[in-house]
């Protein structure tokens, strides 16, 4: 291969407790070691990944999930032109890119005020942790 483009993801890491960056770290270490020019989008929380709470919530005006911080929820369309951007200027990202994000953040307590605020209702932000006190 001339180059291998990876999808990555922004917080790729050997030591991160979210469990697909330590296998993003891994396979961008592999990458680096095997002498074949790569490139590693560092993409952000894909946007459309926050429709599987939308839908319970507006069934049950509760966002419920573990706890959580800003996120840069970032769409397809703009992960695709970057990735097209890169791809056009051959070489000149060697390696993971910077996070290719959305430039705001936000949590999933901003997310609850867009929806009362789209809806006229009050959704609410709930923490949930299963019975052995792990993350829901």
């Amino acid at each position: 291969a001339k180059r291998i483009l990876y999808t990555s993801h922004q917080a790729a890491g050997s030591d991160s407790l979210f469990a697909p960056m330590p296998d993003h770290a891994a396979t961008e270490m592999y990458l680096s070691r095997s002498g074949t020019p790569f490139t590693a989008l560092r993409n952000g929380f894909y946007a459309n990944t926050i429709l599987r709470l939308i839908g319970p919530a507006l069934a049950t005006s509760e966002i419920v999930a573990p706890a959580d911080g800003p996120v840069s929820w970032t769409t397809h369309a703009d992960l695709a032109e970057a990735a097209a951007i890169i791809l056009a200027d051959e070489g000149r990202f060697d390696g993971a890119t910077p996070p290719l994000t959305a430039r705001d953040a936000v949590d999933l307590d901003g997310i609850a005020g867009m929806l009362s605020e789209l809806t006229g209702r009050t959704i609410r932000r709930v923490v949930s942790m299963t019975t052995s006190s792990l993350p829901a």
